[in-house]
């Protein structure tokens, strides 16, 4: 689907339901994954198609509350910004692990 098809979709979920409606929608979703995912770590009986169409569910409705509270460009930036912190992280660590390495 096109970024102005989704726009599209998005906006008349939120024409149709309403925005609180859409925004509670969001918690719930959260809600479900953090249940599947809780299940999981737990050992109970939880497929990859269950994790994963939560997983959906969560990212869509994100873009949701993204349109609906026109932070679109924010939120690609903030996530551009973490992503490189994530990758500095990972090296440092990284490097941590292999001067462990050397010193044991």
């Amino acid at each position: 689907m096109t970024e102005q098809a989704q726009a599209a979709l998005f906006a008349r979920a939120v024409e149709l339901w309403g925005r609180d409606a859409q925004m509670l929608m969001v918690v719930e979703e959260c809600g479900e994954l953090s249940q599947a995912v809780l299940r999981f770590l737990r050992d109970r009986p939880i497929t990859g198609a269950e994790i994963a169409d939560e997983i959906a569910d969560v990212t869509i409705m994100c873009g949701q509350l993204s349109a609906m509270l026109g932070l679109g460009e924010m939120v690609q930036e903030r996530i551009e910004y973490k992503l490189a912190r994530l990758q500095v992280r990972v090296e440092k660590a990284s490097e941590n692990l292999t001067a462990a390495d050397r010193s044991a």
